[in-house]
């Protein structure tokens, strides 16, 4: 039951992991791009706060898209080990 569950946690983290990984550097990059904006004054300070704002906004949602993939690679992992289980015990009684 417990190799049923870790192989399918590993399969979902290696997903949820270059999600996180592809957000972080999505990110990185809109910090970067609107902070040389501000500094070349290709935009003004409100523009720059409207855009911090957004991103702000956008990064939350990310959390929660995150955080859904959490819950279901945890039930994917406990259906593998109650999958195991079940087929042990149909075994065990000869169905």
């Amino acid at each position: 039951m417990l190799g049923a569950a870790q192989e399918s946690a590993a399969g979902d983290w290696k997903i949820s992991k270059e999600t996180i990984n592809q957000f972080l550097e999505m990110n990185k990059n809109q910090l970067e791009l609107i902070s040389k904006q501000l500094v070349k004054g290709e935009i003004d300070k409100a523009k720059f706060e409207y855009r911090m704002k957004e991103l702000k906004e956008n990064v939350e949602l990310q959390g929660l898209a995150l955080k859904v993939g959490a819950k279901v690679a945890a039930q994917n992992a406990i259906n593998a080990a109650i999958s195991v289980f079940e087929k042990a015990v149909f075994l065990a009684i000869g169905l």
